[in-house]
């Protein structure tokens, strides 16, 4: 069995076979793409759903266990959820299974102005020259939730740069004030402590186009 997240939610499970179902149409984003996916769902069993998507997918950048957000709309309610890819097929069109790990209201997200995300960067500690990678998958002005293969202690300082697209990035100090052992990765909860002003202020453009965002 997979080793639950601290940040696992109890909604996904209970309520994703009401949120979606087959012929919905959702939006996939991968951190390995700054564009998102339009997907079709084909089947929804649990907490796992099957989607499709027409498009042409670069072999060396999807992969089984890589982390994705999805949004979509029911009953004029932008939900966003955070997924884990555990079989791909690329065939045409795609098939991917996910594993739904969390789902939440847009609105939700809007009152901690905390949002699900899928984007890759680096994390080092103080002593070190070269970043680890890291997968973020969520984001806020006060903090993150990164995937790393790397250990970390809680309480120990360390630098993050995020890639938030090809032409941006997002670098800061933080603390790591969390950290769960999901077996093959840890996934830390990082607190922002020391970003400079324009660093700042590109968060600060980047947060406020998910808070305005449709889908």
């Amino acid at each position: 069995m997979t080793p639950k997240s601290f940040f696992d939610s109890f909604f996904a499970n209970s309520s994703i076979k009401k949120l979606l179902s087959k012929n919905s149409i959702v939006k996939l984003k991968h951190f390995e793409y700054d564009e998102y996916f339009e997907a079709k769902v084909e089947t929804v069993e649990d907490e796992e759903i099957k989607i499709t998507i027409d498009d042409v997918i670069d072999r060396e950048r999807f992969n089984v266990n890589d982390k994705v957000v999805l949004s979509f709309v029911k009953s004029n309610k932008v939900f966003w959820a955070d997924g884990e890819i555990i079989s791909i097929k690329f065939r045409s069109p795609v098939e991917i299974i996910l594993m739904i790990k969390d789902v939440r209201k847009r609105d939700d997200m809007r009152k901690r102005s905390r949002y699900l995300v899928s984007l890759s960067g680096i994390i080092k500690n103080e002593a070190e020259d070269t970043g680890k990678a890291i997968i973020v998958r969520d984001l806020s002005f006060e903090g993150l939730r990164v995937d790393c293969s790397s250990e970390f202690e809680v309480d120990s300082k360390v630098y993050i740069s995020i890639n938030l697209d090809k032409r941006q990035r997002c670098s800061f100090k933080g603390r790591v004030v969390r950290k769960a052992n999901l077996g093959k990765t840890f996934e830390y909860g990082i607190q922002i402590c020391n970003i400079l002003r324009e660093n700042n202020i590109v968060l600060y453009d980047y947060i406020n186009k998910l808070e305005n965002a449709m889908v």
